[in-house]
């Protein structure tokens, strides 16, 4: 797990270097399955739930999704989370989200990259960054253009 989340914080760090861009960290793992209750809203406790930014879950060293909210990050991540283990509407509305419950539940996290509140603007770039960066990433389900 924690070289991924090196190899995550690097190409951050690339991006920041690219463009002005406050200096954004990627916050500690939250553990889905450890420290969240079924039935149970914790989103005060998730990592930048208040904030605008990037989220990315992951599986051991293996990036599922990575995601991103201009608005609160929490209730994107709630959107995700809230449909494990559940039939969803739609199969292509996120597709291979049943594979994330399959194996060691307990490996499934997520991580966040907070964006000051007037930096909003800076996050889908971020986003299709990171994509772009780990596209050869053999479980990661979303795609630069999606």
């Amino acid at each position: 797990m924690t070289n991924i989340i090196k190899e995550i914080s690097k190409k951050v760090y690339e991006f920041t270097s690219l463009i002005t861009c406050p200096k954004l960290q990627i916050s500690e793992p939250y553990y889905i399955y450890k420290e969240y209750r079924e039935g149970y809203n914790e989103m005060k406790k998730w990592p930048n739930s208040d904030s605008p930014g990037v989220y990315i879950f992951l599986a051991g060293d293996k990036i599922l999704y990575i995601g991103m909210s201009i608005g609160y990050m929490g209730n994107r991540i709630w959107s995700h989370i809230g449909r494990l283990g559940k039939k969803s509407k739609s199969e292509d509305e996120y597709p291979n989200a049943e594979e994330w419950i399959k194996g060691n539940k307990t490996e499934i996290c997520f991580v966040t990259v907070a964006f000051p509140i007037d930096k909003f603007w800076l996050v889908p770039a971020l986003e299709s960054f990171l994509i772009d960066k780990f596209k050869g990433h053999p479980t990661l389900i979303n795609r630069v253009g999606r």
